[in-house]
């Protein structure tokens, strides 16, 4: 008869080291207050942020205890440079000493207000102008040289922060402004079509006016004018088809919210939510000196809410909130929602 002694005693080994590694990895999830992780991506995202001795899970912070996230470690302008799109969306205002991401759906506008009205832009009431870095008025990342930057997110002189939103929430808030509220014949209407379906050129085309060379290439596309004119995508439809888009290729009001504004690179002080508003934003507040700074209502930005949260149970089923938790899980965990 065979001896079975030391295969039993390998077996013994591999068990009692999978019950330990189970148990250390159970220990740090509790400490953080999340789940094991479960995709290599975050597991990157994750490994980078600590690396960095970066806490990443948001919490509310209080006016009482006002934290920063960052401990400051070196900061590369030249890697920063890389991502185009990132230094092309974050704001920086020299005279408030801000830099600040903006999310859209997520209080972007109400930031976007503020900063030019403070830096004395004439038409800072102006949406429209302030979605646009040609037109805003106001200076970004990319206007500046590597060193500058580099300069610039390691200087305890400027106050880097972005707010964000419930993945749920934005998501829901971006289909009833984009797809349910805009009238079918308005050219912002086409454009977010051509964005969920992907018949729209971003490069080529930087207005809403529709031009011969649009025509041209939307006549491409053989259900681009059945889309136009038949009924609008239900929110089935808008989630189904946003979670099989690439992120680099999604449009920035439903792509996810770590990555348009770079929280695995840009050395945030401080990350509000917009479930927080009120509070969390004072914590910028105070930093600004002109104590009769107030953060600006919707009505006087002219940008009412969408209700989002009071229409939760009408638009959500299981199926679309399995999707948007799994295409958005980075979004969930790393952010510190649920």
């Amino acid at each position: 008869m065979r001896n079975t002694a030391p295969l039993f005693i390998f077996v013994l080994f591999i068990l009692i080291v999978s019950d330990l590694l189970w148990h250390i990895r159970s220990k740090y999830s509790r400490q953080v207050g999340v789940e094991p992780l479960d995709t290599q991506e975050e597991r990157e995202l994750i490994r980078k942020a600590i690396s960095e001795n970066w806490c990443p899970y948001w919490k509310k912070q209080t006016l009482d205890s006002r934290h920063f996230f960052w401990k400051q470690k070196h900061v590369s302008g030249r890697s920063v440079m890389y991502r185009k799109k990132l230094v092309s969306r974050i704001i920086v205002s020299e005279k408030l000493k801000l830099v600040y991401c903006p999310i859209p759906k997520a209080a972007s506008s109400t930031w976007k207000y503020l900063i030019r009205r403070e830096e004395g832009v004439e038409d800072y009431w102006n949406l429209t102008s302030s979605h646009s870095r040609a037109t805003s008025g106001l200076k970004y990342l990319i206007d500046y040289p590597s060193e500058e930057i580099e300069r610039i997110l390691t200087s305890p002189e400027y106050l880097k922060f972005t707010f964000v939103r419930n993945p749920y929430t934005r998501m829901l808030s971006c289909y009833v402004d984009k797809f349910q509220n805009k009238d079918k014949g308005s050219s912002e209407y086409r454009k977010f079509m051509g964005h969920l379906f992907g018949w729209w050129d971003e490069n080529l085309f930087e207005n809403y006016s529709i031009t011969p060379e649009e025509r041209n290439l939307m006549k491409k596309h053989k259900f681009q004018n059945k889309a136009l004119r038949g009924p609008r995508p239900s929110f089935s439809q808008f989630i189904r088809t946003v979670v099989k888009q690439k992120r680099d290729r999604m449009n920035e009001h439903w792509a996810p919210q770590w990555y348009i504004c770079g929280i695995d690179i840009i050395p945030y002080d401080f990350v509000g939510k917009l479930e927080h508003l009120e509070d969390d934003a004072q914590l910028v507040l105070s930093w600004i000196a002109n104590k009769s700074v107030h953060l600006p209502t919707s009505e006087e930005i002219g940008f009412p809410s969408t209700q989002a949260r009071l229409l939760e149970d009408v638009f959500f089923d299981i199926n679309s909130m399995f999707l948007i938790r799994k295409a958005f899980a980075p979004d969930f965990k790393i952010l510190g929602y649920h």
